[in-house]
């Protein structure tokens, strides 16, 4: 049976050469979107039409997949919906679909962009931090992998970094806490609900609530999304770097298994999605990340609203 490998994660987090050690282990053929933008722009960092970059890459890897090849397929590939409908497009072939998050701190990848020949902004950087979904089984996976490429020192590091940064105001009047705060009153609402309910986890319902806003210092911005100065702090996509840094805090010497790993992730990166979405859309939402999930979302949502 034929093998797709998918990569997730930031530029410059090393995915690529994870990329190329699964090729080397499962015999694979590699198809990356920046081989295809320098195969037709001369280019790799050419941003360009991208539909059609894509198109090109979905094409080949499809067609090896229905070859009977193993594939590795390197993007970046940060987005749940769009990993789920490339799913769905090689559903007809029987083929194993692994995914490999690869995981590095944002100190880490600034080093490392001083080494490569190809650098990527930290703008760049930090707007995918920004971007980041987690994969989840409910995507489609018969396989996660979680590939580190920091140190469990420089994670914790990294995570203390972050964590220190959080004693600030909100400057925005839906919170009268400063971040720091609101997340040490939603932990402790968090776990007055896991108490009442024998299914869920003290240590985990905490510990979601105590870092689901951690990533709000370098979210924080005087902007709307059009870019016009306001008044109040706005933090969009605050939850994604948010659950891009509970993965980086599980490889910081911290028990946990990889489904709570990537559950946990996955509540924190949604734990918006109550007032993004509404009516059918959040129904069809909570349905594709399942019943136990919703439930464990739900009071995550409550403990944030408890907080505010």
């Amino acid at each position: 049976m034929a093998e797709l490998i998918m990569m997730v994660g930031i530029a410059g987090s090393g995915k690529s050469t994870v990329a190329m050690r699964y090729a080397l282990t499962r015999s694979a053929i590699i198809y990356s979107s920046d081989g295809i933008r320098g195969e037709i722009y001369g280019d790799e960092n050419c941003q360009k039409n991208p539909g059609r970059v894509f198109d090109i890459l979905h094409q080949r890897v499809t067609k090896a997949l229905s070859d009977g090849f193993n594939v590795v397929y390197d993007a970046t590939n940060l987005n749940c919906k769009r990993r789920m409908n490339f799913l769905k497009t090689i559903a007809h072939i029987d083929c194993k679909k692994t995914c490999v998050v690869v995981v590095t701190t944002p100190e880490d990848i600034e080093e490392r962009m001083k080494l490569r020949e190809r650098k990527v902004p930290m703008e760049v950087v930090h707007k995918q931090m920004c971007q980041f979904q987690c994969p989840n089984y409910y995507e489609g996976w018969d396989k996660i992998v979680v590939s580190y490429n920091s140190k469990p020192e420089d994670c914790r590091e990294s995570y203390k970094k972050l964590g220190r940064e959080c004693d600030i105001p909100h400057d925005n009047h839906h919170h009268s806490l400063s971040i720091f705060d609101h997340m040490s009153k939603a932990a402790d609402v968090a776990e007055d609900y896991a108490w009442k309910d024998e299914e869920l986890s003290l240590v985990h319902e905490r510990w979601v609530a105590r870092i689901h806003d951690i990533g709000k210092p370098r979210c924080k911005s005087f902007t709307d999304k059009e870019g016009n100065p306001t008044k109040e702090a706005h933090y969009y996509g605050h939850q994604n770097y948010s659950a891009y840094y509970s993965l980086i805090f599980d490889n910081s010497d911290f028990d946990i298994s990889l489904k709570d790993s990537l559950d946990n992730a996955c509540l924190i990166q949604w734990h918006m999605e109550h007032y993004l979405r509404n009516g059918s859309a959040l129904d069809k939402f909570y349905k594709m990340i399942g019943p136990k999930l919703e439930k464990r979302l739900h009071i995550l949502e409550k403990a944030d609203k408890a907080a505010h």
